[in-house]
């Protein structure tokens, strides 16, 4: 998917640790390129919202299409689409 501004994405580990849980909802605040997840990674920022935390924001962090993807690649705070149902 193409990236923008205010869509929500899902952020694991980092800034989204809290209370036990390392995944939060996230919002876009800003796209480092024009770039499509389906052909790799993309940069953006993050206004996260951990449970039971206050919001952080997370800057340069990498978007990809699904949580599989971002597990194999880094370690720290990684952000991937939510799955449709």
């Amino acid at each position: 998917m193409k990236p923008s501004i205010g869509r929500i994405v899902i952020v694991k580990g980092g800034g989204a640790v809290s209370n036990g849980a390392d995944l939060a909802p996230a919002i876009i605040t800003r796209i480092w390129s024009d770039g499509d997840t389906k052909d790799g990674q993309v940069l953006v920022n993050l206004h996260v919202l951990p449970d039971l935390a206050g919001a952080k924001l997370l800057g340069s962090v990498h978007l990809y299409d699904s949580e599989a993807e971002c597990q194999e690649v880094y370690d720290h705070a990684q952000a991937f689409w939510p799955e449709r149902t």
